[in-house]
C-alpha cells in the first residue's frame, strides 16, 4: 500500500493529530470490498497512544495493517464471477497496488478508508 516507504508520496499533515475529540479512544474500522459480500471486516482500533491521539501517519499505518490482514484472509475466499477483476491476493490486487486516499466517518464510531487501485 502506497502510504509509506522511500517511493511513497509524503502524507500531507503526517504529524497532525487525528481523533482529537475528547473521549474518543477507539473506533471501528470497516473494509468492504466489491465481490466479497461474505467477508465481514470490522476491527476495533485504538486511536490514542501514551503521548496522545494518533497522528495522520500513524493512522495510515493502522489502515495499511488492516488491509494487509484483510488481503491475507480474503485471497482464499470465492469471488463473484462478475467481480473477478477485483480479486485480491497473489493472483489479483496486492497490497502494493493500493493507495490510501482518505479515511472517513461512515456512521457514529464507524470508519472506512477510501482506496484507489493502482495497477
Amino acid at each position: 500500500m502506497q502510504a509509506f516507504g522511500a517511493s511513497a508520496p509524503a502524507i500531507a499533515g503526517a504529524k497532525d493529530a487525528v481523533f482529537t475529540k475528547p473521549g474518543v479512544t477507539r473506533i471501528t474500522f470497516h473494509i468492504l470490498w466489491p465481490g466479497y459480500p461474505q467477508v465481514e471486516w470490522y476491527r476495533s482500533v485504538e486511536v490514542t497512544t501514551k503521548t496522545g491521539p494518533l497522528t495522520r501517519a500513524q493512522l495510515g499505518y493502522v489502515v495499511v495493517g488492516n488491509y494487509m490482514r484483510f488481503i491475507e484472509k480474503t485471497q482464499y475466499e470465492s469471488i463473484n464471477a462478475a467481480e473477478r477483476h477485483r480479486k485480491v491476493g497473489a493472483d489479483g490486487i496486492r497490497l502494493e497496488n493500493l493507495v490510501i486516499l482518505s479515511v472517513w466517518n461512515t456512521y457514529e464510531n464507524s470508519w472506512q478508508a477510501e482506496i484507489a487501485v493502482d495497477l
